[in-house]
């Protein structure tokens, strides 16, 4: 090969080098862009984690939220595809077996007889989305508990909160009613695919229930526990039913003599969400609130308890095909990979978020802090450029376990940050993330804020709003007061003591957005409702001064 050729080999490999770094870093950029309402610019977090699955050959995992379903890479946690057709929240989803197809299940925001609600069935080759499966009961929209295909992939069961339904795949088509008149919280097939069993959680003595896999003609009802079934799965070679009921407990049930064989106290007292076997029948995954555990199936003996999440409860647990690795999601924001041999943590998916209550922008607006529930990330900081999560700011949990943060508020220098529940107020110190001061108040709360010349204080009830005054030495909270008084508390922030305390007179909106005049304490205008519109609130939930 010649200078000349070389020279243009070597220009050619360095276009392509770029082009696939440019590629790269695009791609890792525009994904907190991908699938936004119109008019978004961009996606802080990834939703709420609900259900998570495995795919069939090991190397991908959905994470089904409140913003849509995930594909992740298994082995590295990177993001590969979002499928966003659901208008709700995912609350199941499920690979066929042959991993060509998920189907996925939500739950809209409040039902009425024209929200659509459906079963999706996506292509994973190409993340497109093949079909809806239309769901609905006598006109109505129903919320759907679980899916799961079956074993051939040519079926699909549903439980929903007034019993099932079974789908033909390939025509979309209803097969039949899976009778039962109560709602089922979990639904799987056999492994032969001849018999799908089904639990439900919302009564005392819940059978649970099995059903004709074909036909969806009712088999018979089981009574494992005098308690509900939250969720129900079958050992590989379909001989045991494994039932994690309400009261913290997983009982192993025969399925052929109709007997219990096993039974293990999993939480005491509490809730067993989820239970999975593992593929090589050798052990079972159960999580619960705060924990999850690994149990040896042929003993009943506990081998590891992973206490990585520290959120409120565990929502979704799956096995790796290979029996290696249990992945773990929980209302902590993050999908945990889990040794299953050593109990050991592998590695982990971050950047989904809980329950979001509060946001404030700091001064400067490079940092938005996003208050949220349950969660070790109670307050998130996010850096706004680049939208990436930064750090948390730090809770004392001592006095009740669990944190969550209703009202945030940054102090005009941005060297403070205010937050509160309906139990106290944090101050935070924003550089450091450390708390500084600790205010306690009553569980009655107000909405706050302070006038642009800092002269006055205005106050609605039943808000959950604090606010700094313009130069950040004040703080407004709701306070406590005799019964019947809306009062609020001024706060020194240096020193973290109450300097003094206000009663406010309440005056009631109606249905109605309220101008008042500052001066005269007169009403100027109402901004009423259009009939089509939703309702406004009779009571104040938040208030603003014009400039």
């Amino acid at each position: 090969m010649n200078i000349k050729m070389r020279t243009i080999f070597s220009f050619v490999i360095v276009v392509c080098v770029i082009l696939a770094l440019n590629l790269t870093i695009s791609h890792a950029q525009d994904s907190s862009r991908w699938g936004l309402p119109s008019g978004a610019e961009a996606r802080l977090g990834k939703g709420i984690i609900n259900a998570i699955a495995y795919s069939a050959d090991g190397s991908r995992l959905a994470v089904g939220t409140t913003a849509g379903i995930w594909i992740y890479d298994a082995e590295t946690g990177e993001e590969r595809s979002l499928l966003g057709a659901h208008t709700g929240v995912v609350s199941s989803i499920a690979y066929s077996r042959d991993g060509k197809m998920l189907a996925s299940a939500h739950n809209p925001y409040g039902s009425s007889k024209n929200t659509e609600q459906y079963v999706a069935l996506w292509d994973t080759a190409t993340s497109t989305l093949i079909k809806k499966l239309s769901h609905k009961r006598r006109g109505y929209t129903v919320p759907i508990r679980s899916v799961a295909f079956s074993p051939d992939g040519t079926r699909i069961a549903v439980g929903d909160n007034q019993g099932g339904l079974l789908w033909n795949v390939a025509t979309g088509t209803l097969i039949s009613t899976l009778d039962h008149n109560k709602a089922i919280s979990s639904v799987t097939f056999s492994p032969d695919g001849r018999t799908i069993a089904g639990g439900h959680d919302g009564i005392r003595n819940a059978p649970l229930v099995l059903w004709d896999g074909a036909t969806g003609a009712l088999k018979k009802y089981l009574h494992p526990t005098d308690r509900g079934i939250r969720n129900v799965a079958y050992s590989p070679d379909g001989t045991i039913l494994a039932c994690a009921t309400t009261d913290g407990r997983v009982i192993l049930w025969d399925v052929a003599a109709s007997l219990p064989i096993d039974t293990f106290v999993v939480f005491e007292g509490n809730t067993s969400n989820v239970v999975a076997y593992s593929p090589d029948g050798k052990t079972i995954a159960v999580g619960a609130a705060r924990k999850v555990s690994i149990w040896d199936a042929a003993t009943g003996r506990r081998i590891h308890s992973l206490t990585g999440h520290i959120g409120y409860r565990i929502n979704s647990i799956a096995y790796s095909p290979d029996s290696r690795t249990v992945a773990t999601g929980g209302d902590d924001g993050t999908v945990r990979f889990w040794n299953v041999s050593t109990g050991a943590l592998r590695h982990m998916i971050t950047g989904h978020s809980n329950r979001v209550n509060a946001v404030a922008y700091s001064p400067d607006g490079n940092t938005l802090a996003i208050g949220g529930a349950y969660s070790v990330n109670t307050v998130g900081l996010w850096d706004v450029p680049t939208r990436t999560f930064r750090d948390s700011l730090e809770i004392d949990t001592t006095d009740f376990g669990w944190s969550y943060v209703i009202s945030l508020a940054y102090s005009p220098d941005g060297s403070t940050i205010a937050g509160g529940n309906h139990q106290d107020t944090y101050l935070w110190d924003a550089a450091t993330h450390k708390i500084r001061h600790r205010l306690e108040w009553s569980y009655r709360s107000l909405g706050l804020t302070y006038s642009p010349d800092g002269s006055a204080i205005a106050g609605g009830t039943a808000s959950r709003t604090v606010a700094l005054s313009p130069d950040g030495t004040k703080l407004v909270t709701p306070g406590g007061g005799l019964s019947g008084d809306t009062v609020a508390n001024l706060s020194d922030v240096a020193t973290g003591t109450i300097v003094k305390s206000f009663t406010f007179t309440a005056l009631t909106s109606g249905d109605a957005l309220i101008v008042w005049d500052v001066a005269t304490r007169r009403i100027i205008d109402k901004l009423t409702r259009a009939p089509e519109d939703s309702k406004v609130t009779s009571l104040f939930y938040d208030i603003a001064y014009s400039p």
